[in-house]
């Protein structure tokens, strides 16, 4: 991969009034150069058509993306990770952890998860590192153990996922109390048996509005 020219391509799509929407729309956590989610698909575009190692996953492009201050670096990392994810193997694992916990936000872990999630499909085992994180003191760690396995519908590990929800009923922090609903509300659909059980041993230790949402009050 083409780091120096990837710098070049956010220089010639920066739009200053995006960046300063996207900016407000993160909370101004990160700085932005405002390229929009099309122009980010043609420059990564351009990008993989100088690969000159389709077969090889350029972590070294990866994580210098990632020591960048500009947002964008970022999600070019990751659009490059989920063009590349079949060739995802189970020491990479450490590394997209090293990811979630370095530069975090919603908008990179919505995809993190989803590496996680395929990762740990293709080495079960992982499960139990995850399981880990769901005791983390970090929230994002926490959030992807809860969303690891979503679209996954009846082949998702409900005696993991138990686990994870146990572990996570009682984190006061919206981020991980959201993520815990979602996965509550979609496994309701394929797993109805399996969340009614877990709702009536656990559900008095779920939030009030987690509670309301689920029509438990």
């Amino acid at each position: 991969m083409n780091f120096k020219q990837l710098c070049t391509d956010l220089s010639k799509y920066a739009n200053r009034q995006k960046a300063s929407e996207m900016e407000h729309l993160m909370g101004n956590t990160y700085r932005f150069k405002g390229l929009d989610s099309t122009a980010r698909a043609k420059v990564m575009e351009e990008q993989l058509s100088m690969d000159k190692e389709p077969d090889k996953l350029d972590w070294e492009f990866v994580e210098c993306c990632w020591e960048q201050n500009i947002r964008e670096f970022q999600y070019f990392a990751l659009q490059y990770l989920t063009a590349k994810r079949d060739l995802l193997q189970k020491k990479d694992f450490a590394k997209l952890k090293k990811l979630i916990v370095d530069k975090p936000g919603w908008d990179t872990n919505n995809i993190l998860h989803r590496l996680v999630n395929l990762l740990t499909a293709l080495y079960p085992d992982l499960g139990q590192k995850v399981l880990a994180w769901s005791k983390s003191d970090d929230p994002w760690l926490k959030r992807t153990a809860v969303l690891h396995q979503m679209d996954r519908g009846v082949y998702a590990d409900q005696e993991l996922m138990a686990e994870i929800w146990v572990n996570c009923l009682n984190d006061p922090r919206d981020l991980v109390q959201m993520a815990l609903l979602e996965s509550v509300k979609e496994l309701q659909e394929s797993k109805p048996d399996f969340v009614q059980d877990f709702l009536s041993q656990h559900g008095d230790q779920l939030s009030p509005y987690i509670r309301l949402e689920l029509k438990l009050i």
